[in-house]
């Protein structure tokens, strides 16, 4: 008989040493957070183009994300929006480059929600 807990491999060596790292909490509060499914599985990806220093930028394209998540690029366009007007994205639009997607806002609420959990 098992009492409810569970362990969690990949199975792969390289797979299970892990590479994206996401807190828990973020997982655990984001629709509270007003950040539907989709929107989240936007958020991972890019996060997984995120380098390891706080001033370095990654460049994902659009284009890149949209075949990496199976959607349009409006798709795309779409979720960019409705994360920035929830708060929880700011682009910087760099002329002649990628832009750069700041996900602080994000951040901040699901880390409040989980600070003041009961």
């Amino acid at each position: 008989m098992t009492d409810g807990t569970f362990s969690f491999r990949w199975g792969i060596d390289c797979l299970d040493a892990g590479y994206l790292q996401i807190p828990n909490f973020m997982f655990r509060y984001y629709q509270e957070a007003n950040v539907n499914r989709v929107e989240f599985l936007f958020i991972m990806h890019l996060a997984s183009y995120k380098y390891e220093t706080p001033s370095s930028k990654s460049y994902p394209s659009l284009p890149t994300i949209a075949k990496e998540m199976g959607l349009s690029r409006r798709h795309l366009q779409r979720l960019r929006a409705s994360l920035e007007e929830k708060g929880h994205l700011t682009v910087t639009h760099i002329e002649g480059g990628s832009s750069v997607y700041d996900f602080s806002g994000f951040a901040k609420a699901v880390y409040y929600l989980w600070m003041n959990e009961p």
